[in-house]
Parts: C-alpha cells; structure tokens; sequence
C-alpha cells in the first residue's frame, strides 16, 4: 500500500465516523427518510451497501461533540 492510498484509507475511515455521530441523534422514521436506519447502534444504509449509494452524505470537516445540540430546520 502506498503511502497516498493509507492516507486515503485513514481520511475514509475518519469520514465514516464522523458521519456515523452525525447521524447518531435521529431517530428511525428521520433515518429511514434519508436512506438509512439504526443497527444495533450503528448507522448502515437502505440499500446495504455503501459504495452503491448514488447521493453520497457531505460531512463538513468540523467535529462534532457528543453532547452537542445538531441545528435542525424548521418546518414551521
């Protein structure tokens, strides 16, 4: 493995989690709206495959804490 293709590697892991905590606060019916849902703790897509996922999720690259609040959109 070359050294590019382990940055890669290790920059797709740290999306995946960052991705994952992102997504960790809703719940089922909002996760099954975007095309994922909950197992077991985890978030996995509808379609059981990440990589045939045609709209990827855009993460921005600020972490997010735990226990921070996610601004959400008002509908209202």
């Amino acid at each position: 493995m070359t050294f590019i293709a382990l940055l890669n590697a290790i920059k797709n892991y740290f999306e995946r989690i960052h991705a994952q905590r992102a997504l960790k606060h809703l719940d089922s019916h909002s996760l099954r709206d975007i095309g994922f849902y909950n197992d077991e703790g985890h978030i996995r897509p509808l379609s059981g495959d990440l990589n045939s996922l045609s709209n990827k999720v855009k993460i921005s690259h600020r972490v997010i804490a735990e226990d921070e609040r996610i601004p959400q959109r008002s509908d209202g």
